[in-house]
């Protein structure tokens, strides 16, 4: 299966706008364009990358309009004739856990609205289409250009939630772009897949601060929806060639 023609929602984002540059002949939508998926009608594509999502400061406002951009996406699905989706999911799909990796076969149960609305589009993709594959990615970082931890900390940021323990599986943005091309320039190969998409090793904040960081750090109280460890088991996405 070789995909044609490509529609990249969520084409500014953080990783979207990487993932443009490596493949300038896609197309891309997205909201920072003045193009609303959930409102224009895009046909003859046979591949769809779905990075689209809101996340920060994630309220029941943000959540309604991931529903919404499910509800486009299950349209465009039947527009353009099944085409190939590559799903981008999230770490927060999981449970917390306090020790150990997740696996990609585990039961899902997010506390997030965030994470529960991933799970809800993983369904909704399985749901409407056989050609698929979902891509889970941990804590994704750059070069001061994201909105994780380590990029804030890069941008100067030295506020620290809680006692700085926490542990996350952080994970450079380019090793996340080149999974989600492998999986485009063999979707058959990847097709009914979902991969932790990680580093598979797990870093505190504070450990990320006294790496990343200026200065000193600055403790708050933890935040609510904080987990206290997230790590991804990702020994399929090496097995398979995406990492």
């Amino acid at each position: 299966m070789m995909l044609n023609k490509v529609l990249v929602v969520g084409s500014k984002g953080f990783i979207g706008s990487r993932l443009m540059k490596q493949h300038p002949d896609w197309k891309g939508v997205d909201l920072k364009d003045y193009e609303d998926f959930c409102k224009v009608g895009y046909k003859g594509y046979d591949g769809i990358v779905m990075l689209a999502a809101h996340h920060i400061n994630f309220t029941p406002e943000d959540y309604t309009y991931n529903l919404d951009l499910y509800r486009a996406f299950t349209k465009f699905v039947f527009d353009n004739d099944n085409p190939f989706v590559l799903f981008a999911s999230s770490a927060a799909v999981y449970e917390p856990s306090v020790e150990g990796d997740h696996q990609e076969d585990e039961f899902l149960r997010p506390i997030t609205l965030y994470g529960k609305s991933k799970v809800v589009g993983e369904q909704i993709v399985q749901d409407v289409t056989d050609k698929f594959t979902i891509l889970r990615f941990s804590n994704v970082y750059g070069d001061g250009d994201g909105h994780g931890a380590i990029d804030l900390f890069k941008q100067g940021g030295n506020t620290i939630y809680g006692d700085g323990q926490q542990v996350r599986d952080y994970i450079y943005v380019d090793r996340v772009v080149t999974a989600i091309g492998r999986v485009m320039a063999s979707p058959q190969r990847y097709t009914g897949q979902t991969y932790n998409i990680s580093s598979g090793c797990g870093r505190t904040t504070e450990h990320v601060f006294n790496q990343y960081g200026h200065g000193g750090a600055k403790y708050v109280e933890p935040r609510k929806a904080d987990v206290a460890c997230s790590i991804l088991n990702n020994s399929r996405a090496k097995k398979d060639g995406l990492l």
